[in-house]
């Protein structure tokens, strides 16, 4: 069945398509839902890059991987631009630093360490 040329385009197509839908979602809610399964749409490309694998189908295990490496690096991308610094907690910290109750010494390596001399202390004389 899958040396079929038809199949094999169709299921390429298929392929193409789920992982397109991954990456633009548009605004169909059952579109949307099923992007909320990214991850788990990668994994199965894989674990089928690996059967096609197994079976000697060469075209269908590159498009299968292909697939699997977009949506890798699009969940990448996605998953950096969410661990950004919150813009305000900089300014709060900042505000925080009194010298009595929060210290902040900057190290030439450029690392800045906070301290807490309350706690500390506390802690110290346990």
């Amino acid at each position: 069945m899958l040396d079929n040329k038809l199949v094999q385009i169709t299921l390429s197509v298929l392929m193409i398509s789920v992982a397109a839908l991954c990456l633009y979602t548009p605004d169909i809610f059952i579109v949307k839902r099923g992007a909320d399964f990214t991850v788990q749409i990668m994994f199965g490309f894989l674990w089928l890059g690996m059967l096609f694998l197994l079976l000697d189908k060469s075209k269908l295990m590159f498009t299968s991987l292909a697939s699997c490496g977009v949506l890798c690096l699009y969940l990448i991308s996605m998953t950096n631009q969410s661990m950004r610094f919150v813009p305000g907690a900089k300014l709060f910290i900042n505000r925080m630093v009194d010298g009595l109750h929060v210290r902040m010494e900057v190290e030439d390596s450029g690392m800045v360490i906070y301290e807490f001399p309350e706690i500390i202390s506390r802690f110290e004389n346990e």
